[in-house]
């Protein structure tokens, strides 16, 4: 029965490590493939395609530097982020605050609205935010890119750092207002602080969002290119006879730099603001 269990246990190690690094390679193959293509230059033509490269080459990467307005995307695309992750976060840590400290009906109705809403496909949203916007005469503007990110973004953004501030006691809260904080005071000198993972969370989530987006900037912004952001500078690499395959990937690589960055040197903060989101005191 021993040998029988040692042998059981050998088999579950040997599953359980084989799908581990099925997992990983499925994970991390887009973006070798995204690298390789980037660096591949002429061979990335190649039919069937090369797994390894057989050369190396800069040609996608001075392709992609070389298109107009390619700074122009990525500065686009930071302004946009930062107005929307500012915004967002001050929106969501105060709702997030009110619907957690202060129970009513009306409260337990938006919460209810909120979840709801997680559930709509973004699709949906598509034409209403364009004639929301056109009637208001916002489009063509990164303005309507900002208010379109925030209005996606909120909802997950204040369910989460409701749930993160649902996890702090109150008494906390309780005894700085009895050494003369006001309620306002104490949310800030006490449940700021505290809140900090959560808001770091967040932030990562609508920061990731905005850099991906594409339907809200193919709608709002694709008249004027002097407005684009990246995800929508990308499509240029598609022309009518043929996609610049090494261009394209090395213009994602160099995409996909600053959230990769960001994600790592904030991981632990995310892993935990993500954590807390979820429980629901």
């Amino acid at each position: 029965a021993a040998e029988n269990d040692m042998k059981g246990q050998q088999a579950y190690r040997v599953v359980r490590f084989t799908w581990i690094i099925v997992l990983l390679v499925a994970a991390l193959f887009p973006f070798y493939w995204t690298v390789n293509t980037a660096f591949a230059g002429g061979s990335a033509y190649n039919m069937p395609p090369n797994l390894v490269p057989t050369s190396l080459s800069l040609r996608g990467f001075h392709s992609a530097l070389s298109r107009d307005n390619f700074f122009r995307w990525i500065y686009n695309t930071l302004i946009v982020a930062a107005f929307t992750v500012m915004a967002g976060v001050l929106i969501a840590t105060a709702a997030g605050y009110n619907l957690s400290r202060f129970k009513s009906r009306f409260n337990s109705i938006v919460e209810n609205v909120i979840l709801g809403s997680r559930m709509m496909p973004g699709a949906v949203l598509i034409l209403p935010t364009f004639m929301m916007f056109r009637y208001v005469r916002l489009v063509n503007s990164l303005t309507s890119l900002v208010l379109a990110n925030i209005l996606f973004a909120l909802p997950l953004c204040v369910w989460m750092l409701k749930g993160f501030i649902d996890a702090i006691p109150p008494s906390l809260e309780e005894v700085a207002m009895t050494d003369g904080c006001t309620r306002l005071g104490a949310f800030y000198r006490v449940i700021l602080p505290l809140c900090v993972p959560g808001v770091t969370a967040v932030a990562i989530f609508t920061t990731n969002l905005v850099w991906g987006e594409f339907f809200f900037a193919r709608i709002l912004v694709v008249m004027d290119s002097s407005k684009w952001v990246f995800s929508l500078g990308l499509a240029t690499f598609r022309g009518q006879f043929e996609l610049d395959y090494s261009g394209l990937m090395a213009a994602v690589f160099i995409y996909l730099v600053f959230p990769v960055a960001m994600f790592r040197f904030s991981q632990r903060a995310f892993v935990s603001g993500m954590t807390a989101g979820a429980v629901k005191g």
